[in-house]
């Protein structure tokens, strides 16, 4: 594909739990890549992340949690002479809860961007909510339980309100791809994406994981820790996926009235998101079976390992000297 001379600004901005930490990952080691086809990625918040599997929410994070900063960190990022690349969750998150359109566009026309090619992808309801969830256990701290809290997941129709708005804006071009069909095939989508000249010499890792699913056992642990310590702890479910990246993970699924209801209340949005996408990718309704609460649960002894590194570290640091 030939590439555009046109100076575009490149935003991939999620959703949650949609493969953003694999893809960033490997956008960091392709940087080089990237660079001589024309296209900056910028020097932003995961500048000082080193290892393939290390975790991190992407080159720009702080304007889309204080949008006050925007313009002070955004500037010296979009002042470059060829294309741009950002790639954050924060910016969904900018946009569809902080309403940040305005100043966005604004921001990157006056750093001459002639247009702006925004990529979303979206994921089957119910296994991208309980994902969803599961992550904010680790990243916010939450305490409430998967059955509850799963009928007000909040991401498909913020995404839907976001593709609105977006499509209505000039400059703005926007594609979807469904994660839950295409989740094999990251890379390869967004180098499409980038409308790059040549694939050759991009190192493709597919193969690894990054940013893990916490096992039942570690997302119960998670939540007891959440509750206890009333606030966020998100050392403990990012070390176990970071140091730990080879095991298998498990999604907790809440009842089917819950699920039920999560998909009555964003039917409307899904149809609106579907309009986005080809027919092999619509969006679809994804029941699953409850997950069997036990008892007891198990560690293995190199989970026993990062837990009690991770906690001894919390009470170093917590202990008063004497």
């Amino acid at each position: 594909m030939t590439r555009t001379k046109t100076k575009t600004l490149f935003v991939h901005a999620g959703i949650f739990k949609t493969g953003s930490s694999y893809l960033q990952s490997a956008i960091r080691h392709n940087k080089a890549f990237l660079a001589r086809q024309g296209v900056i990625y910028a020097e932003g918040d995961d500048r000082n992340v080193t290892g393939f599997h290390a975790i991190s929410a992407g080159n720009v994070m702080w304007p889309f949690i204080a949008p006050d900063q925007f313009e002070r960190l955004c500037e010296p990022l979009l002042g470059h002479d060829g294309s741009v690349l950002l790639s954050s969750e924060q910016i969904f998150e900018g946009l569809a809860i902080h309403n940040l359109f305005d100043r966005f566009f604004d921001l990157s026309q006056r750093n001459g961007f002639e247009r702006i090619k925004f990529l979303f992808f979206v994921r089957n309801p119910i296994r991208q909510a309980a994902s969803r969830w599961a992550e904010a256990l680790v990243r916010e701290g939450m305490t409430t339980d998967l059955e509850e809290w799963l009928p007000s997941a909040p991401d498909i129709p913020r995404l839907a309100a976001c593709l609105q708005e977006l499509t209505a804006r000039p400059l703005a071009e926007v594609s979807v791809i469904n994660y839950s069909v295409r989740k094999h095939h990251l890379a390869n989508d967004l180098l499409d994406w980038l409308e790059l000249d040549s694939t050759e010499g991009f190192e493709d890792r597919s193969d690894e994981r990054v940013n893990r699913t916490l096992t039942l056992a570690e997302q119960d642990l998670q939540l007891a820790v959440n509750r206890a310590a009333q606030e966020g702890f998100s050392g403990l479910g990012k070390a176990l996926c970071q140091e730990l990246p080879h095991l298998e993970g498990e999604l907790a699924f809440p009842s089917r009235e819950a699920q039920q209801s999560l998909w009555d209340r964003i039917g409307a949005c899904v149809h609106a998101i579907n309009t986005h996408l080809p027919p092999d990718q619509h969006v679809e309704f994804d029941l699953q079976p409850k997950t069997h609460v036990t008892s007891d649960v198990s560690f293995s002894r190199e989970q026993l390992g990062v837990i009690a590194s991770v906690l001894g570290q919390q009470f170093k640091r917590r202990r008063k000297p004497e």
